[in-house]
């Protein structure tokens, strides 16, 4: 097997009715190195976002047709924890406060600071789990799906998506089979450990097969599993 690749770009979509703003923002950061796409209203962002959803979104408030705030509000009852960092007109008080009720991370009122724009993001993920190391694997609890760091990504199933729950909440540190299997539903008798250790094994060849990395699921002896790297939850 070989050693985990690099993680892939951070992914960003900026969302922008202003053309000039929007081509500055987009080139700033992708000279940092992120992935960007742009889009000029409520609609366009949405096709990006059904297409691949992004890492971070850097939002305008003042959009035609949907508004930003509407925008954000669907954004985050869908993906909870994805970054988001609003850069509006809007600097009232008030604004600022429905912008965190909304699901902002960061709330910068223009002109933005591009240096700080790309602060923002990169912090706003680092405290999420996401983009933080090089080697970060990614759980999708929601869709019940694992991405290697290089962004290859297996379907897991409902037993594989609990198990993973489980072992990302602590990186580093052992579950104990009792805790899986409680988790997954069973008892804690003995063939309900069987239980564990098969679906461990099945994920294991999963991502050895797909991903032809070794699976970062390291055997505790006589306590259970644990996952080893760092891991963001999605």
């Amino acid at each position: 097997m070989t050693s985990p690749p690099e993680a892939p770009p951070i992914s960003v979509i900026v969302v922008e009715d202003e053309a000039p703003l929007r081509e500055e923002v987009a080139a700033y950061l992708s000279e940092a190195g992120l992935a960007v796409r742009t889009a000029a209203n409520g609609d366009a962002f949405w096709q990006l976002y059904e297409a691949e959803a992004p890492d971070a979104v850097v939002l305008d408030l003042g959009l035609p047709e949907q508004d930003g705030v509407a925008i954000a509000t669907e954004l985050h009852r869908r993906a909870p924890k994805i970054g988001l960092i609003m850069a509006t007109a809007r600097g009232a008080t008030e604004d600022r406060i429905l912008g965190y009720e909304t699901g902002a991370n960061v709330y910068l009122v223009k002109p933005v600071d591009l240096g700080e724009l790309l602060a923002a993001i990169r912090a706003t993920l680092r405290r999420s789990g996401q983009g933080s190391e090089p080697t970060a694997w990614r759980i999708d609890l929601t869709g019940w799906k694992l991405a290697d760091p290089a962004g290859r990504s297996i379907q897991l199933t409902h037993a594989e998506t609990i198990l993973m729950d489980c072992l990302s909440e602590r990186p580093g540190e052992p579950v104990s089979r009792y805790e899986i299997a409680e988790r997954l539903g069973k008892t804690v008798d003995l063939p309900d450990h069987r239980y564990v250790d098969q679906t461990v094994r099945r994920l294991r060849r999963k991502i050895e097969a797909t991903m032809e990395v070794e699976a970062p699921i390291r055997s505790a002896h006589a306590v259970g599993y644990s996952f080893i790297g760092p891991i963001g939850r999605v």
